[in-house]
């Protein structure tokens, strides 16, 4: 598969409220874009998500509270289980941190996970060259100061 010329939305949950998912959902919507959402709790709208074709749903397990010493008994097992629960046929993950280790990604895969999203990778100059439209788009509402979108659009 050539990933030339295109780019991947990927979002991470990160305990969103609500309002929030379902103003991404909205966004997305909006502009018939595909994308992975990396799940890390329930919300009220979750089944949207689910049955939207274009939506790709992963989980995003938190394993800073393990390395930093206050897991409260919780192991990288236990970790993964309760986002599986979410979302039992994830296939994709991201870790918070982008927390890699051989360990962790063992485990990932015994629990179905066939694609990690740990690795930060840089954007090409040529992909950088080609975007011709940069739209920000803003969220405000009262529980929540704002949260910033970005669409690019290649030339």
């Amino acid at each position: 598969m050539c990933i030339d010329n295109k780019i991947y939305l990927t979002f991470d949950m990160d305990w969103a409220c609500d309002e929030v998912m379902d103003f991404l959902y909205d966004l997305l919507e909006n502009y018939g874009l595909s994308a992975t959402i990396n799940i890390t709790n329930y919300f009220c709208n979750i089944g949207r998500y689910r049955d939207n074709k274009r939506i790709n749903l992963g989980i995003h397990p938190n394993f800073n509270p393990i390395i930093n010493g206050d897991a409260g008994g919780d192991n990288k097992e236990v970790v993964i289980r309760k986002c599986k629960e979410l979302i039992p046929d994830a296939v994709v993950a991201r870790s918070h941190s982008l927390l890699n280790s051989t360990p962790l990604t063992k485990v990932l895969y015994e629990f179905g996970i066939k694609y990690e999203l740990n690795s930060f990778i840089v954007p090409h100059q040529i992909i950088k060259n080609k975007i011709s439209h940069l739209e920000v788009t803003t969220f405000n509402s009262s529980k929540f100061h704002r949260s910033i979108s970005l669409f690019l659009t290649l030339s």
